[in-house]
């Protein structure tokens, strides 16, 4: 791809840059980009057209892939994608936004901020092969929060905590976890009141939308504050 910069976004929907210029794409092609930084591998041209057209014809998929390929290179440069007799994978000089924030999520005392964590996966794509991995990063990334919160609070650095805490809870209201650890951050910082005013909000919610009470383990952290019942 020569000294271009080409930067492919995944997180809170598509977009893609060449050299700080943004490119835009038909539906199929950003179908396919994002296929390949999402399997970062090669995948096999019948396997790639099967994938995105799976209703086609294997005649009709093949040249739907083949076309895609073409409008691809017209737009975006002929080297974006690597292509071999019968394989196909994105160029390793693409920058991947789902593959840094996955890496990041990994080693969360390396984050900076919790920001790399808030978006979803290319969010109202309703392809299959989405929601696979869109739902293991989101699991990826509520998991790291929740590591980020309690590195943060374990290092006095609170505000940064709360802020990992509260994302994590904004992202799935109903992950206990989650809530355990924001009640957590409000207990080392002293806000007794707001820990429990937390406490009492999730489990309120739990009731209303499932039946269900919190865990012995949610329980056992607020109880020395509830008093005797």
């Amino acid at each position: 791809m020569g000294e271009e910069q080409v930067v492919l976004r995944l997180l809170g929907g598509f977009s893609l840059s060449v050299a700080g210029r943004q490119v835009a794409l038909a539906p199929n092609a950003e179908r396919l980009l994002a296929y390949l930084a999402l399997e970062q591998r090669w995948i096999t041209r019948a396997a790639m057209a099967a994938a995105l057209w799976p209703d086609a014809s294997e005649r009709r998929a093949s040249g739907n892939l083949r076309s895609t390929l073409w409008r691809i290179a017209r737009v975006a440069g002929q080297a974006i994608v690597v292509r071999r007799t019968h394989d196909l994978h994105l160029h390793n000089g693409v920058q991947v936004d789902f593959v840094r924030a996955s890496h990041q999520a990994d080693n969360v005392e390396s984050l900076a901020t919790a920001d790399a964590l808030v978006a979803d996966l290319l969010p109202g794509w309703p392809d299959d092969w989405v929601a696979v991995h869109r739902e293991c990063f989101r699991q990826l990334r509520l998991s790291a929060l929740e590591s980020l919160c309690a590195h943060r609070r374990d290092h006095g650095r609170l505000r940064e905590a709360l802020t990992a805490g509260l994302t994590a809870v904004a992202a799935d209201p109903l992950r206990e976890s989650a809530y355990r650890e924001l009640v957590a951050v409000h207990l080392a910082d002293g806000n007794v009141a707001e820990a429990l005013r937390q406490y009492h909000f999730y489990r309120q919610l739990l009731g209303s939308q499932l039946g269900l009470v919190p865990s012995r383990v949610m329980c056992d952290l607020v109880a020395p504050l509830l008093g005797p019942r």
